[in-house]
């Protein structure tokens, strides 16, 4: 390899539900966590764009969400 072309990963920045950075993720997914939840309604409206139908235009069939902390 062309030394010109050497590239070190010096960090890694990273937020995900249930795991605030890398090292809490990996205990997520060894821990075979599910942080999928109910959306809270003050998050979003969820019955205001809900439909089951997922060919329905503008609409959403889901009404749970990996959520990330504020």
């Amino acid at each position: 390899m062309n030394e010109d072309n050497d590239i070190a990963i010096v960090g890694i920045g990273c937020m995900f539900p249930g795991a605030e950075n890398l090292e809490e993720f990996w205990k997520v997914l060894v821990n075979g966590e599910d942080h999928v939840q109910d959306i809270p309604p003050e998050r979003f409206n969820v019955e205001a764009y809900y439909d089951p139908d997922p060919d329905h235009p503008y609409k959403s069939y889901v009404k749970k969400a990996g959520l990330l902390q504020r």
